[in-house]
């Protein structure tokens, strides 16, 4: 998992980067990233927030995170598809 995260986070920055008009580069490297870290946050906050009130089954719980996950991934793939075409701005 750690990993994973550094690799996602060393090329999301620099997705951004090379995507990113040259007078606001270094702001949007900087906005993107905290702005996925905090959405990835809040997703996993209120979703094990919902589950807590989760009595009976306790099963049920793990598999709603993973569902979440999956959609997720699936939802990553298909933007990352839709960007393959997009031309970097002009420097």
């Amino acid at each position: 998992m750690g990993l994973g995260f550094g690799c996602v986070s060393i090329s999301t920055n620099l997705y951004v980067a090379e995507c990113a008009p040259t007078k606001l580069r270094g702001s949007f490297v900087g906005t993107v990233s905290q702005f996925g870290y905090k959405l990835g946050t809040l997703v996993a906050f209120w979703s094990g927030y919902g589950m807590s009130f989760r009595k009976s089954p306790y099963s049920i719980t793990w598999r709603v995170s993973n569902i979440m996950g999956v959609r997720i991934m699936a939802w990553l793939g298909n933007l990352k598809e839709l960007l393959r075409n997009v031309k970097p701005w002009p420097s």
